[in-house]
């Protein structure tokens, strides 16, 4: 959500579970070191790059975060998401796509059998709410 630095911490068990300060999964059993790592938003990236299609985040409990720092990427942009949401950041996630929009759907169903969902889940799907596909 911010350009800066901060401290990315190493799992001790599962480097699945590394993480930033303020984010984190119960899995990563404690934190066996810290770096520390230069962040950038999304918006800021549309600086340096042309806008994607697609963005898949996956930053174990940062998603609000990531999100907070992407309103041009979700108000002009608008690419498709593929979202892991914990339960705890489910509610606020949500807010922000609906915020801009965006329909959310679980991504482990098929897409013939998709509904719209009222709030995001482990692996959610959200689209713009003018996709039609």
């Amino acid at each position: 959500d911010s350009i800066g630095v901060a401290r990315f911490n190493i799992a001790k068990r599962g480097r699945a579970s590394n993480h930033l300060d303020g984010a984190g999964s119960s899995q990563a059993g404690g934190v066996r070191e810290s770096q520390l790592v230069m962040t950038v938003t999304c918006d800021w990236l549309l600086t340096q790059f042309p806008g994607p299609d697609i963005v898949k985040i996956d930053v174990e409990g940062a998603e609000a975060m990531v999100l907070s720092g992407a309103t041009e990427l979700l108000s002009r942009v608008r690419p498709k998401f593929i979202c892991e949401v914990t339960s705890e950041n489910s509610g606020c996630v949500s807010d922000i796509f609906r915020a801009y929009g965006y329909r959310l759907y679980d991504s482990t169903v098929q897409s013939a059998q998709r509904k719209a969902l009222p709030k995001a889940v482990w692996n959610t799907l959200a689209l713009p709410g003018e996709y039609t596909n």
